[in-house]
């Protein structure tokens, strides 16, 4: 449990929670005061990855940093998928997510990830398709889609778009099915 002032007014108790095992779950409460006499609380669903409370360069308050969940298992295994950077900021009892707001943040990520695409270079791309999606994700939240799309069709081409645990999902497969989830996801 912490006491920290994350905007304007007075400081908000937040209450770090896990569900235990192995894949699952953080959950943040947050506690601001809704009148002079009582508190309300707001909970942060987070996932496996959880959240570190930070403030960021050229950010006023604390944000949560974490990493978007949803990609878990969507296209291979927990061990091979990729997270993008995610940051949400707390605002008038809401969550609401601002990892558009910190494009180096969300650069560094998206140079994590294609660091550790190339990086499997050396099994000969068994298993890329997970950390590629989290780079394009990071990629079209720095307004680089159109560059994204050109990289994965390339890579699609050269046969280094593969899923183990679906290896029906590769190459141009996996590229229609990243940009619909993207899509959904509101990348």
């Amino acid at each position: 449990m912490q006491v920290v002032k994350l905007s304007v007014g007075a400081p908000v108790v937040i209450l770090g929670l896990y569900s235990g095992g192995a894949h699952c779950c953080f959950i943040d409460e947050i506690f601001a005061p809704s009148t002079t006499t009582s508190y309300s609380k707001t909970e942060v669903f987070l996932g496996d990855p959880g959240a570190q409370l930070k403030k960021l360069p050229g950010g006023q308050w604390p944000v949560f940093v974490s990493a978007d969940d949803s990609f878990a298992y969507t296209f291979t295994d927990y061990a091979a998928s990729g997270l993008p950077v995610k940051i949400l900021r707390f605002e008038n009892h809401h969550v609401v997510i601002v990892t558009r707001h910190y494009r180096r943040v969300v650069s560094l990520d998206a140079q994590g990830w294609l660091h550790a695409f190339y990086d499997q270079a050396s099994s000969h791309y068994a298993d890329s398709v997970g950390v590629i999606a989290a780079w394009t994700a990071d990629e079209y939240l720095l307004g680089r889609a159109s560059n994204a799309e050109t990289f994965l069709r390339e890579q699609a081409a050269a046969g280094h778009l593969n899923s183990l645990l679906n290896p029906s999902v590769k190459g141009l497969v996996f590229v229609t099915q990243l940009n619909k989830f993207l899509h959904q996801r509101g990348y």
